[in-house]
């Protein structure tokens, strides 16, 4: 209607912005009532999303005409002259410039990320490989693995919730109630699984408000899953920072944390401490839901997209294989059009319509498979599968699977999941005798650069700025609570324990007892410490048989814990100064900036028939590269073996190196780099199970011999230094 008005085309520019910029209900109303019929208002303020931060209104107001015409989207970016243009014309063509040293001289631009750099440039030489062995690509995609920003640890535990998660989806999808409202309202009572659970832990109310959530609610969408922490102020899209609300209530919350904008604050803490004391919600939401300011929510670590490198990896790759990869049609070499930069979601997606299923995902067999997939996938359709797959366009779901199936060449009469389940077997068939974890000793050829095995650990890309005091000291604010919750109490910790960790760790670490243990803030820390020792001293004697007792002792001690502590003016402490002495790192004005000591490997020379080690890690490395002084060198992941007098070696694939004890961690490289893979002689074993790799003293060395590899685990060469004469040292010779 407004299109017939004289004006039409400003009221919809007026429309737009309002909708860009706006989620409250009652100003939106206020700034369109003159404009449109209040039943318009309505739909539009029901159907608004969080998306509509997305919309570009000039985009709109320009796209509207052509639409009359009946013109495609794709005609109206060319009339528009809208379609971006990528020229690599510039740069020279060849096999020898695909490295990162050209990408750096180019750009005159060093990439000091060395873990990126690292896995950025195995993946060009596995490339390198391959176009040796099979000729010029035609095109090349490039994905990589969510895991590749996080360590074992990490991996482990969201493996584990994502099982959980799935065992408690399946749960309510069993559950023939649900399944007959499910029916009811002709919806896939899988997609609205999340919704459910989240409904369950909330008691079946409105968090913010108190008032009763339906399950019809749920069903025929008048509640939406709200980020407690808005995306816009840097809330993360997990489950600690998610709660179900009804839509009026999300939309008049907006971009604010809810103590910002809940009216009746001492019945919404009330409602949440009595979800956290029914164990209905975590801490972490909690923290969420009772903060006033950004500084008081929860901060997450490794979710963090700020501490992912992922994306920076396949950008880089795939930047560079557009600069210089030789494609053999010399228009793909200028438009970059040959390389396809695939986003996570598209493989998943693929798996979801071709159901297939990996079994196993220890190994690197689920990545191979992946890369299948993708690889002959039509990439129109791997598109459409990255921008439009979403829940309410599920009726693209059988015309996809049959388009896939249509555009990948397969065998005929098998279907894709019974490829991959073949693939699979044959691969798992083998186990640790399979190709992929053969060592060079049986001369069998191995793969030594899968992607996984990398140090890519989030520590790498975490920054801290220290202020600089005097005698060398540097200090940094932390948050007291997070330090406490650190320390891991349970309700079985002893008082004793506790209290040597606490000193150790939080009370000789703060900068005010270090200068002023008689300040207010030293001994209102002192005195959590104090209570939370007591509350242990109340549980010594606890049946840890009864689980009531014990999740009601557990309530008891992280609620003491994650509370507030109070100074002697009734206000909370938040963050207190934490000092370091010798630090390495990089100067700032004012200060120190410092990365964690992620190692990279260690220098070694010869002094007085000696051999002197250096370790290499993130503080120290830019400062060796500048030496420049062609020192015998080993990274992570090579493989090195120390000679000792009597001709015995020990070595493998180094992992950790300590300079102080001259004391190095291996792994063996016939098996994948998970300790539980390894053999029980390369593992630290804590409580009967592999608990990480374990150190060698290695001081007794005489010599050292470092391996270089093809990309396939062939001995190309080998340096040493020192005295190496030995059985191995001739194994060697005869094999290169």
């Amino acid at each position: 209607d407004a299109l017939e008005k004289e004006n039409g085309y400003e009221i919809l520019k007026d429309i737009f912005e309002v909708l860009q910029f706006s989620k409250d209900p009652k100003y939106i109303y206020e700034q369109l009532k003159d404009k449109i019929d209040d039943k318009t208002i309505i739909d539009l303020i029901k159907n608004k999303t969080g998306n509509s931060l997305n919309i570009s209104q000039n985009a709109m107001i320009k796209f509207i005409p052509y639409f009359e015409q009946g013109l495609t989207t794709d005609e109206i970016k060319e009339k528009l002259e809208l379609n971006r243009s990528e020229d690599y014309s510039e740069f020279k063509k060849g096999i020898k410039y695909l490295n990162i040293k050209q990408f750096e001289i180019d750009d005159n631009l060093v990439i000091n990320n060395h873990p990126v750099k690292y896995v950025v440039s195995a993946t060009i030489r596995l490339i390198k490989h391959l176009h040796t062995t099979y000729g010029t690509f035609d095109e090349v995609r490039v994905e990589s693995t969510r895991e590749l920003s996080q360590n074992e640890e990490t991996k482990k535990e969201i493996d584990k919730a994502n099982r959980a998660l799935e065992k408690e989806i399946d749960e309510i999808v069993a559950n023939k109630e649900y399944q007959k409202i499910a029916e009811h309202y002709g919806k896939n009572l899988r997609k609205y699984a999340r919704k459910i659970l989240m409904w369950q832990s909330q008691d079946y109310i409105d968090i913010y408000n108190g008032v009763t959530i339906g399950v019809e609610d749920i069903f025929n969408n008048s509640v939406d899953l709200d980020h407690i922490v808005p995306q816009s102020l840097g809330g993360l899209s997990v489950k600690h920072n998610f709660v179900l609300v009804h839509r009026d209530t999300n939309l008049q919350k907006s971009n604010q944390l809810p103590m910002n904008f809940i009216k009746d604050k001492q019945e919404f803490i009330n409602r949440v401490d009595s979800l956290f004391k029914q164990r209905k919600i975590n801490w972490k939401k909690k923290i969420n839901l009772m903060a006033t300011t950004l500084d008081e929510t929860f901060k997450d670590t490794f979710e963090s997209k700020s501490l992912r490198a992922t994306s920076y990896i396949e950008a880089l790759t795939a930047q560079i294989l557009k600069r210089y990869y030789p494609f053999p049609n010399k228009e793909h070499q200028k438009n970059g059009i040959s390389v396809s930069h695939i986003q996570g979601r598209a493989t998943s997606n693929i798996r979801k319509l071709l159901k297939v299923k990996t079994k196993v995902r220890d190994t690197n067999i689920h990545h191979a498979i992946d890369a299948i997939l993708i690889g002959l996938t039509n990439k129109s359709w791997l598109q459409k599968l990255s921008n439009t797959f979403r829940d309410n366009m599920g009726v693209i779901d059988d015309k996809a699977r049959e388009k896939i199936k249509k555009d990948i060449p397969l065998i005929e009469g098998i279907e894709p999941k019974e490829l991959i389940e073949m693939i699979e077997d044959k691969y798992n068939e083998y186990g640790e005798d399979s190709v992929f974890y053969k060592d060079i000793w049986d001369k069998t050829k191995v793969v030594n650069f899968w992607a996984s095995k990398k140090p890519m650990v989030s520590k790498i890309h975490k920054d801290t700025i220290y202020s600089k005091k005097e005698d060398g000291i540097y200090t940094v604010r932390e948050n007291i609570i997070n330090n406490f919750i650190a320390l891991k109490v349970t309700v079985t910790t002893s008082s004793v324990k506790f209290e040597e960790s606490f000193k150790k760790n939080i009370l000789n670490k703060m900068y005010l007892f270090k200068t002023n243990p008689n300040d207010v803030i030293c001994k209102v820390v002192q005195q959590r410490a104090e209570d939370i020792k007591v509350l242990l001293n109340s549980f010594v004697d606890i049946d840890t048989k009864d689980k009531e007792l014990l999740s009601n002792s557990k309530i008891k001690l992280d609620e003491l814990i994650h509370s507030d502590i109070i100074d002697n003016n009734g206000n909370a402490v938040r963050k207190v100064k934490f000092y370091q002495t010798n630090l390495t790192g990089f100067d700032v004005r004012g200060g120190l900036a410092t990365k964690e000591k992620t190692f990279i490997g260690f220098k070694a020379n010869i002094e007085n028939d000696k051999l002197n080690y250096m370790r290499i890690d993130v503080a120290n490395w830019d400062k060796i590269q500048k030496l420049n002084d062609n020192s015998f060198k080993v990274f992570k992941n090579d493989l090195v073996f120390f000679i000792f007098h009597d001709a015995s070696f020990r070595g493998g694939k180094i992992v950790s190196f300590l300079s102080e004890k001259t004391q190095g961690a291996f792994s063996n490289s016939k098996f994948p780099s998970a300790s539980k893979f390894q053999p029980f002689s390369f593992c630290k074993i804590g409580n009967g199970e592999k608990t990480g790799a374990k150190y060698q003293a290695l001081s007794k060395s005489i010599g050292i011999v470092k391996l270089n590899l093809d990309i396939l685990g062939n001995i190309k060469s080998y340096q040493k230094i020192g005295s190496c004469e030995s059985e191995l040292l001739e194994f060697i010779k005869e094999i290169k």
